[in-house]
C-alpha cells in the first residue's frame, strides 16, 4: 500500500463480526480507527487498542469513519479532520501521514 502512496488504516478492529477482526496486528499501522458509526463497545475496545499503542510508544493517528450498509445508518458520523496543503489525494495522504496522534470528531452540524 505504501509503495502506492498510500496508509494502512486497521478499519473497525473489534467489530465482533465473523470475518471481520483484525488480525495483522499494529506494526505496519498508520493508522486506527476507534470510532465507527453510533458509539458502542467495539469503539470502546478499539479505543483502549489505540490507547496500550500509544502507551506503549507507538505513535499512531486516531480516525473515525462511517460505513452505511442501510438507511438507518448516515455517512458522515463521525469523520476525521486532516489538515493539507491542497484537494488532491497526495496532499490528503501527507496531510495524515504527517499529522501528531489525533483523535475522530463527530460530524458538525451546519448550524453549529
Amino acid at each position: 500500500m505504501r509503495d502506492q502512496g498510500g496508509l494502512v488504516i486497521a478499519a473497525h478492529p473489534a467489530v465482533p463480526c465473523p470475518s471481520a477482526a483484525w488480525e495483522f496486528g499494529y506494526r505496519h499501522v498508520d493508522a486506527i480507527e476507534v470510532w465507527n458509526g453510533h458509539w458502542n463497545l467495539d469503539d470502546e475496545v478499539a479505543l483502549r487498542i489505540w490507547h496500550r499503542l500509544l502507551r506503549r510508544g507507538r505513535r499512531i493517528a486516531a480516525v473515525g469513519g462511517s460505513d452505511s450498509h442501510a438507511p438507518h445508518q448516515p455517512v458522515g458520523h463521525p469523520q476525521t479532520e486532516v489538515e493539507t496543503t491542497g484537494l488532491s489525494a497526495a496532499a490528503l495522504v501527507e496531510g495524515c501521514a504527517s499529522a501528531a496522534p489525533t483523535s475522530p470528531v463527530p460530524a458538525r452540524s451546519p448550524c453549529a
